[in-house]
């Protein structure tokens, strides 16, 4: 990377929030997504995949820790899931699964080396500099009849919503209310 590039990523929204999530992972700020509040995006979305595609192959992008494998039980025949925080995935590593890959990436300049049947994108989409175009980058890796699915937090979404559904077939949709009042929006799409 040239200096120029490095100097502009430095600054970039990304870094900022790669170091921000980075720290809160290493500090546990994150571990509230496995508690009941945050089960039913989850539940929803084990449930879709379970559904509609069969002992599929999965990308999960922005997975975390792997709230969302830790559901799918054995729903799956290969799971590969990719996110920048490397205390994230170095607490995967650090688990037992079957046929599942953890990398280390942004998911912006990844590039998968196979295709999948199901990608999931869980409340990474609105740290995306250009989520439409990160969505159709990787739907070119979908298996012929795979489906995204993408979870995000908030009505305030809704401009970005427009976007994913002008450009992508709309299979289903789930809006998820939790007591607190926190709201999620599941959404399965097909590239059209």
């Amino acid at each position: 990377m040239k200096f120029k590039e490095l100097i502009k990523y430095i600054f970039s929204r990304t870094y900022r929030n790669y170091r921000r999530t980075n720290t809160q992972y290493h500090e546990g700020g994150w571990t509230y997504i496995k508690g009941v509040p945050e089960a039913g995006r989850y539940s929803v979305t084990a449930g879709y995949i379970s559904l509609l595609a069969k002992n599929p192959s999965i990308l999960d992008v922005g997975c975390g820790e792997g709230v969302l494998l830790e559901r799918l039980g054995s729903f799956y025949s290969k799971y590969t899931g990719i996110d920048f925080s490397e205390a994230a995935i170095s607490r995967l590593k650090n688990k037992s699964f079957k046929n599942a890959e953890f990398i280390v990436s942004e998911a912006e300049t990844y590039l998968p080396r196979e295709k999948f049947d199901v990608i999931v994108f869980m409340e990474s989409m609105y740290y995306f500099n250009n989520p439409l175009k990160t969505m159709l980058k990787y739907s070119q890796f979908l298996n012929e009849n795979g489906i995204i699915i993408v979870s995000m937090f908030n009505e305030k979404q809704t401009p970005l919503w427009y976007e994913l559904e002008k450009h992508f077939s709309l299979v289903d949709a789930v809006k998820i209310i939790h007591c607190s009042g926190m709201l999620w929006n599941v959404k399965v799409f097909k590239p059209k």
